[in-house]
């Protein structure tokens, strides 16, 4: 074999040999299949006969650990020959490798130390990488004495003499002096023209090729190498050299395919070294988007010459564009296309991507009409559409790009006559509450009335744009921008209110010429064909300046106040420079600082820029420039007195007298608003932010704390005013309900109940509270937001911070109807509702089971029950109170506990309690192997589901004296929810005690779900119409869970006791259990 040639790159020259690694005495590779490795750490296949060496196995003893052991095939303990070398302490297989890693026992005799360059030494740099001595010299400037330089092959050994292996390459591959590669494998650095062999990468010196001849990385070539160590970067590029040539960025190929299929076509992605991407956009009628360069790899400066597209693999056109539009092709056939990048060299892979035009006619083309207007003037302008199928509902933003006009107004036109519209925020919405739709066809859907607010002309495009058809579903769209012009005067000025020049009849602005109060002013002065004076207006000392001249050559400054105080002044490259050697400075004023001299005003003005000025201290000054000037006259300005701009100064009229008033009308008077709007009034905000308020101390501005679980802001909302509210100290809260208002967001799950939409802090004067209303887009293949309803009531609710509780309000009205949607709402009076009347209804003739969720002053049972004429009345713990025996073994009454009452006589009777609302968060003790009568807390009723979730297992039974049950583990529910003011009986199952409160709504009410309508139903539809049952107050469930036999929907359920009917229930769902109370 010739100089670095081997057996597995020159074959031809140098035999491989016939008996495996272990035979052959050689070091054997980790993966124990009796065939050596290359002696590096890469994975690759080796020899004529590919045979795949796994890399080396080297944890813990790699000389760099960014070479990563492969990990197929087994482990380091598949070593064939624990004997051999490979075997080191610890059970590491490193193929024959010392300790300095990397797989090699060579380089004991090398002089010099390469590790910072990539490798120990020159032998270890051709067991790792495959590099000889001769290239290392060569091309790396390596010293390799004492090295055995295994590597580097004499002429008798079998090859051709050192002439290579060029003529072994296959067809379209070369020779670089060590192995055969395609073209398309060039090393991956930049060409620097200085090639050190014969032949450039694609195997001509002076060729087309940009990759590096021989692959030098050494200093001074200006060559770019992308992987950071060079040895092994060099490695790499002649492995990548030999690959297959494949679109995989696994095989670090220079191509990469990522599909992007839109809407409207075949959009084909190529990412090519930095180059292109290729859209294919399949018709006419279809939306066309040029899409952005990607620059996902390094230039490689490659010669692209264009693109090649390919349609069910045969020629359509050639392209030097990002992008290719194919016209001819019909709706609903799936085409396929390739593309390939051409280069001097030849053509990249195919790369494909498949996909099927949509129907023109399925795509609703919706647009914008063109306009004009003057400013503050108004026009209309038209949203067309042209759709071929039924639309029922829109929805899109309009927009002005840039913002040069308002939208004033939308009405709906012919085609959308019964159609509802509005607009929000630019947000134009349209449905019909009758099922009209808009036609097939062409014209107009809304007429929109704008009005210009700015000088200009400006894109009116549409956005967010959603389309449904008659069954709700989406409809594909395609929109165009129009164009609306906004004319009359164009003044052009600063509008910076700020400024000290701000142009309110300006509606241009202009280009950085706005003025701020600074310590130093410079303007120009009389300005002549000759000459130009510099004036300045200071109001801090200046000891030096430098500013630029712009529109004239200066020759010479000199004189102004500058001269009078000794300054130094010189001009180089129109730039003036003035300082004092003296330390001498120019006094607070205003006058002419220096007197230039010019050969002339080449464009008819001089301007000044780039100013320095620095006080004595040598700190900077802030400076203002005045406007650029050509030639003047006498001093000029305003020359009117009664102006309020007059200027005793000027001797000519420049037409800029002003005659503004301020707020009072006074001519250059300086009367202003205050806060509330009143011209020259005193009232200012006080410490909290409130106009006229009366706050010094910050510490009394409150902030919600109670109510703050409000809804997300929809853009739709109500003012609710409340001018006086009693028995509220500032600090305390006041909350705005919806019962029955929209509780979820961003779906269509349709759910209601009790909501907060609103609230404020108290603060002894009038409340503004804005609440937050609901959005229901869904009609329209949108969402609904939470929020209240138009409509449905106001519920309001205070929080008392004294006592951490809420009660409810009621109020007077002095505006508005009391429910959501008025314009405004104004309540004169809202009164806190403190002391709760609590009345429970009692049946004669019955047990009523009975409890309490208020507070008495006096909880005596004889003092609560006193006005009503009791037999009997008991608690779950064997107490009774029987006032016409003498009997009272209850006392005071535990308020956590339900009784059972018995009245005497035939009549029915009311039972009144005033007090307190009990807690909300009141805890009890549900007793385990007992009957248990307990109390509801809350104010109003509740799902029983609700109540008790997550305590389901713990349930028993929870029943009623009407005879409603809730038997979860049956699955039966006939009780619905549990309310203010009954009694309810609870069994638990299993052996233990829960402590147990009544759930928070937390501005949730009950939520009537499937399975809850079906009980509410079941309790109405089962009561039976054959027998009347009279209820006693005391029952006792049957659940039967299947019933058999000639059994009908109508059908009866009969229970007897002795002869005599104690229940009876309607068959109404043979698949739901039936539930018996006797």
């Amino acid at each position: 074999c010739d100089a670095g040639e081997t057996w597995q790159n020159c074959p031809a020259d140098c035999d491989e040999p016939a008996v495996n690694c272990e035979e052959a005495g050689g070091v054997t590779d980790w993966i124990a299949d009796g065939w050596c490795d290359d002696s590096n750490n890469n994975a690759s296949c080796v020899g004529p006969n590919g045979y795949y060496d796994g890399g080396d196995c080297c944890p813990g003893d790699c000389q760099d650990s960014t070479y990563d052991c492969a990990t197929y095939g087994g482990t380091c303990a598949d070593c064939t020959d624990p004997n051999s070398g490979d075997w080191e302490p610890g059970g590491y297989c490193d193929d024959g490798g010392g300790t300095t890693g990397g797989g090699t026992t060579g380089g004991d005799g090398c002089e010099f130390d390469w590790s910072a360059y990539g490798s120990a030494n020159c032998d270890t740099a051709w067991d790792e990488f495959g590099i000889s001595c001769v290239e290392l010299e060569s091309y790396y400037g390596w010293d390799c004495a004492g090295c055995d330089c295994p590597g580097d092959g004499t002429a008798d050994g079998g090859g051709d003499g050192g002439a290579g292996c060029a003529e072994d390459c296959p067809a379209g591959t070369y020779w670089d002096g060590f192995s055969c590669y395609d073209c398309s494998y060039c090393l991956e650095v930049s060409d620097d023209s200085a090639c050190d062999s014969p032949e450039d990468c694609c195997g001509m010196c002076g060729g087309s090729a940009d990759g590096d001849c021989n692959g030098s990385f050494a200093a001074g070539n200006n060559e770019v190498l992308p992987i950071s160590d060079a040895i092994y970067g060099y490695a790499m590029a002649r492995h990548l050299k030999q690959l297959e040539y494949s679109n995989s960025v696994e095989s670090s190929s220079d191509y990469m395919v990522q599909p992007h299929l839109n809407n409207f076509g075949i959009t084909q992605e190529v990412w090519n070294e930095g180059y292109t991407v290729l859209d294919f956009v399949n018709d006419n009628f279809m939306n066309y988007i040029d899409k952005p360069i990607h620059n996902n790899s390094p230039s490689r400066n490659r010669d692209l010459i264009g693109y090649n597209v390919y349609r069910e693999g045969n020629f359509l056109a050639s392209t030097t564009d990002t992008f290719y539009d194919d016209t001819t092709i019909a709706p609903g056939i799936e085409y396929c296309y390739t593309v390939t990048a051409v280069y001097d060299e030849g053509e990249s892979s195919a790369l494909e991507v498949c996909d099927t035009a949509p129907d023109p006619g399925d795509i609703v083309n919706i647009g914008v009409s063109d306009g004009s207007v003057d400013i503050g003037a108004t026009t209309d302008i038209s949203i067309t559409m042209s759709n071929d199928n039924e639309v029922a509902g829109f929805q899109f933003s309009l927009g002005f790009s840039p913002d040069i006009a308002d939208i004033v107004s939308v009405t709906t036109t012919g085609r959308t006559e019964g159609f509802s519209v509005s607009e929000a925020n630019g947000i134009i919405i349209g449905f019909s509450l009758t099922g009209a739709t808009i036609d097939a066809g062409d014209g107009a859907i809304v007429t929109v009335t704008v009005q210009g607010t700015s000088w200009g002309q400006a894109d009116a495009c549409l956005g967010d744009i959603i389309l449904s058809d008659t069954s709700g579903d989406p409809m594909e769209s395609f929109a165009e921008c129009g164009s609306l012009s906004v004319g009359g005067e164009m003044i052009e000025g600063c509008m910076d209110m700020d400024a000290l020049n701000y142009n309110p009849d300006a509606n241009i602005a202009c280009d950085d010429c706005c003025q701020y109060p600074t310590s130093v002013t410079l303007t120009w002065g009389d300005v002549s064909n000759s000459s130009a004076e510099v004036v300045m207006e200071n109001i801090a000392e200046v000891a030096g300046f430098q500013f630029t001249v712009s529109g004239a050559t200066i020759t010479d400054a000199s004189g102004g106040s500058a001269g009078d105080n000794g300054f130094m002044m010189s001009v180089a490259n129109n730039t003036v420079i003035g300082f004092s050697l003296t330390g001498a400075t120019i006094d607070v004023g205003i006058g002419t600082l220096v007197d230039l001299t010019h050969n002339g005003l080449g464009d008819g003005e001089v301007c000044l820029s780039n100013a320095v000025i620095s006080d004595p201290d040598g700190n900077q000054l802030s400076v203002n420039l005045g406007e650029c000037s050509g030639e003047t006259g006498p001093p000029s300005g305003c020359t009117d007195m009664s102006a309020c701009n007059y200027d005793a100064d000027a001797e000519v009229d420049d037409g800029s007298c002003e005659f503004e008033s301020d707020c009072a009308g006074e001519c250059g008077g300086s009367a202003m608003e205050d806060c509330s709007g009143e011209c020259g009034g005193s009232a200012e905000e006080d410490a909290c932010g409130d106009c006229g308020g009366t706050e010094t101390d910050p510490e009394n501005c409150f902030e919600l704390q109670h109510f703050t679980d409000l809804p997300i802001e929809t853009g739709t909302s109500s003012l609710v005013i409340i001018q006086n509210i009693d028995g509220l100290e500032p600090g305390d809260e006041v909350g705005l309900f919806d019962a029955n208002g929209i509780i979820n967001y961003g779906d269509c799950a349709d759910e209601t109940g009790n909501i907060l939409v609103g609230a404020g802090v108290w603060t002894g004067s009038q409340l503004n509270l804005v609440g937050i209303g609901s959005v229901d887009t869904c009609p329209f293949g949108g969402v609904q937001l939470s929020g209240y309803v138009d409509g449905n009531t106001i519920k309001f609710m205070v929080w008392r911070a004294s006592d951490d509780a809420e009660y409810d309000a009621e109020a007077t009205y002095s505006a508005g109807s009391g429910v959501w949607g008025d314009i405004i709402t104004s309540v004169s009076l809202l009164e806190p509702i403190f002391s709760v009347v609590q009345t429970i209804e009692l049946n004669a003739l019955m047990m009523n089971s009975i409890s309490f969720n208020v507070v008495p002053d006096d909880a005596e049972v004889s003092s609560v029950l006193m006005d009503i004429d009791l037999l009997i009345a008991s608690n779950d713990v064997g107490q009774y109170f029987a006032p016409n025996f003498g009997v009272d073994l209850i006392g005071e009454m535990d308020l956590a506990k339900g009784y059972d009452i018995f009245l005497q006589g035939m009549d029915n009777q009311t039972l009144t309690v005033e007090g307190l609302p009990m807690e909300p968060d009141y805890s009890m003790t549900i007793n385990a192997l007992q009957m248990n009568s307990v109390c509801f807390v809350p104010q109003e009723c509740m799902d029983i589901e609700m109540i008790f979730s997550g305590l389901e297992d713990n349930i028993l039974i929870v029943s009623d004296d009407s005879g409603a049950y809730y038997v979860p583990g049956f699955g039966v529910n006939t009780m619905g929810e549990m309310c203010p003011g009954k009694g309810y009986k609870i069994f638990l199952q299993g052996m233990d005690d829960i402590d147990f409160q009544y759930p928070t709504s937390d501005g949730l009410a009950r939520v009537e779900t499937a399975e809850s309508k079906f009980w509410s139903d079941y309790a109405v539809n089962s009561v039976s119409t054959e027998y009347d049952i009279v209820k006693t107050g005391i029952s006792h469930p049957i659940i039967l869970t299947e019933l058999n036999g000639m059994v009908e929907l109508g059908d009866e359920l009969v229970a007897y006791a002795d002869g005599e009917v104690v229940g009876a229930t309607k068959i109404v769902d043979l698949d739901a259990p039936v539930v018996l109370s006797t």
